[in-house]
Order: structure tokens, then sequence, then C-alpha cells
């Protein structure tokens, strides 16, 4: 069957190729002054959200893969394709993360530096267990609570509540404009992937209407 290039995710997929940039090729120079001309608590904080970025982005790119399997399963290819892409994007926010804590931080991250605490287990349990779940039960009503929880939840809800955090102190200090450059990078990837996991869900829904309830 002829691949429908105008599909929404083959959309997508193009604009990811269009869109495409490299973590190397930011200019991180500048970070390391910038950073040790923070106060302690200001690196903290700082730290903190740097931490939680990195988490989230290496979760993101671990757990991904089952839900292109089942849409390779149902021979999808559109949205097969567009999956490859958003996997290789979160694995380029994985790098580009690695890259500003290895060019800012004076020491290395987790051995000179300790891992800031970080409370909850959505990366750790909760994301792995609704996802995996589907490599046992792909049905409709599993794939809609993988796209709520992975689409939504996390890359919708919880990546654009930090943002706002990052952009005040860009915009009212001028510090760390690789940081800067890359979160605006990466915030334009997230938007294709909240793009289509809102359209794998109106699809989800359109094809088995019974779900609205799940919403009730």
């Amino acid at each position: 069957m002829p691949l429908d290039l105008s599909s929404f995710p083959l959309c997508l997929f193009q604009a990811s190729q269009e869109r495409g940039w490299t973590a190397a090729e930011i200019d991180y120079s500048r970070e390391g002054e910038h950073w040790v001309s923070l106060n302690e608590d200001e690196q903290t904080l700082l730290g903190r959200l740097i931490a939680g970025f990195r988490v989230g982005e290496r979760g993101v790119t671990h757990e991904l893969a089952p839900l292109l399997a089942v849409v390779r399963d149902e021979k999808r290819l559109d949205e097969e394709l567009y999956l490859t892409a958003q996997i290789f994007e979160e694995a380029r926010h994985v790098e580009f993360f690695e890259r500003w804590l290895q060019a800012a931080l004076p020491g290395v991250w987790g051995v000179d530096l300790p891992y800031p605490e970080l409370r909850g287990d959505l990366f750790g349990a909760r994301l792995p267990e609704v996802m995996r779940s589907l490599n046992d039960d792909s049905s409709p009503r599993n794939q809609l609570r993988a796209v709520m929880m992975y689409h939504f939840y996390i890359e919708g809800i919880g990546a654009e509540s930090g943002y706002p955090l990052f952009f005040s102190v860009f915009e009212k200090t001028g510090l760390f404009p690789a940081l800067a450059q890359g979160i605006r990078l990466v915030r334009r990837d997230e938007a294709r992937h909240i793009a289509f996991g809102t359209y794998y869900l109106q699809r989800l829904l359109e094809e088995n209407p019974e779900l609205e309830e799940a919403f009730g």
C-alpha cells in the first residue's frame, strides 16, 4: 500500500528533517564562567532544573520503543517513520544536556559534584510500567494510557512547566547562551512530539469511541 506523504505524521517527519540541529554545533564556551558567577543557591536551583530535564530526556528516550512496536505491528508506516524521528530527537536532547554539564560545571557531575536529590518515581517506575505494558497488551485502551502518560503528562505538562524557569533566567540576566539556545531547540522538538500525541489520541478516539468514557 502506498505511503501517504500528506498524512499528519509524515508532515511532522518532514518538519523534523527540515528543522534538524546537532548538540555539537552549539557554542558552550561561556557556560563555565557563567556557572561560577552564580551563588550557591542559584547553582543548586539550576542544577535541580538541569537534573530534572536530564533524567526526563533519558527516560523518554528509553521508553518510547514499545509504542513504535505497536504502530509497526498495526502497519501504520507513517506513524512508525515519525516515531523513529522522535526517538532520535529524544536522544539528541540527552546529548545536549550531557554536553552542557561537561562544559559548564567545574568537575564531573555525579563524581566531583553530587547529583541533586530528585523525588518521585515518574521516570523510574510509572513511565516504564505504562509504556512497557504495551508489550503484553497493545489494546486501544492501553495505547491511550501510554500516549496520555508520555505525550501529555510528561512532554506536555511536565516539560512545559519547566521552560518558564529557564527563560526567566535567560531573559533577565543574559547568562548561559548555550543553554538558552539548546532549550529553545528542545522545546521546538517537543512541540512536534505533543502534536503527534494529540493526533494519536484523536485517532484512537475516532476508531474507538467507547474510549471517551476514560475522560469522564
